[in-house]
């Protein structure tokens, strides 16, 4: 696992702010013809719909005109110009440092949301030194958090369940535990963090064997409830999201 410079300070928090929305330009011409004392004609070519100051230059949105991205896992690609920018400068320096505010904690949630790159998923580790913001960005595997698991007994009697659990990207072991139900009854067994990826559990009762893989997703609720019914066993429906677009709250 790469570690970019990390070093520990205080985290900071930012509030939501609102959606960053371009405003609208329009240029007034006004047109002066014949007038006693007038020191010219304005020029009839321009057209007052595009007219622009020959020095103008593309305006950038401050951080606070943007909207955070509820999204777990953030493409690099698609941020905004100005946090694109802090983001590649972070991977390049080992850290990104500013006297300005900056924009990534205004795009997404650095306590909630992770980054895709093209090496890697990151988490944005932010911290005030003074009057300078740092910006670094630690490998991770993102995760939805602790959740319990748990297993209801459906089989109309009384059994024991041996249940083992394993994140199977790391080989990691996340639950090995033994649990005894009367009939209808459900316990919690566990709680353990919810990383994206797959995962198996090998399923034991006195009647039967089973092994189950899934995979925590972004987009599908937390796999938390196991059903044990007579001679088999099964994970409860989860609830399935639609996920938003980034850019869609960026650009709006």
């Amino acid at each position: 696992m790469r570690v970019h410079r990390m070093r520990r300070h205080l985290p900071i928090r930012y509030e939501r702010r609102s959606m960053y929305r371009r405003p609208l330009l329009a240029s007034l011409a006004v047109l002066v013809a014949g007038v006693p004392g007038c020191l010219g004609d304005a020029d009839e070519s321009a057209d007052p719909e595009t007219a622009t100051d020959a020095n103008d230059e593309p305006s950038v949105p401050a951080p606070a005109d943007y909207e955070q991205c509820p999204r777990l896992v953030v493409d690099v690609q698609t941020l905004p110009e100005p946090a694109r920018e802090e983001v590649r400068a972070a991977l390049a320096d080992g850290t990104y440092e500013t006297s300005d505010e900056p924009s990534l904690p205004h795009v997404l949630d650095p306590a909630e949301s992770y980054l895709q790159a093209e090496d890697g998923t990151y988490r944005v580790d932010l911290a005030r030194d003074g009057e300078t913001t740092r910006i670094e960005l630690v490998e991770a595997v993102p995760s939805k958090g602790r959740h319990d698991f748990e297993v209801r007994n459906e089989s109309g009697g009384s059994l024991t369940v041996d249940l083992a659990i394993t994140w199977v990207e790391g080989e990691e072991q996340v639950v090995e535990d033994t649990v005894e139900l009367g009939p209808d009854e459900r316990r919690t067994v566990a709680e353990y963090d919810r990383k994206l990826g797959q995962y198996r559990t090998n399923v034991e009762s006195d009647s039967f064997s089973k092994t189950l893989t899934w995979r925590e997703e972004e987009h599908v609720e937390p796999f938390e409830t196991l059903v044990v019914d007579g001679g088999d066993a099964y994970p409860e429906p989860r609830a399935v999201a639609e996920l938003v677009q980034c850019s869609s709250i960026w650009e709006d």
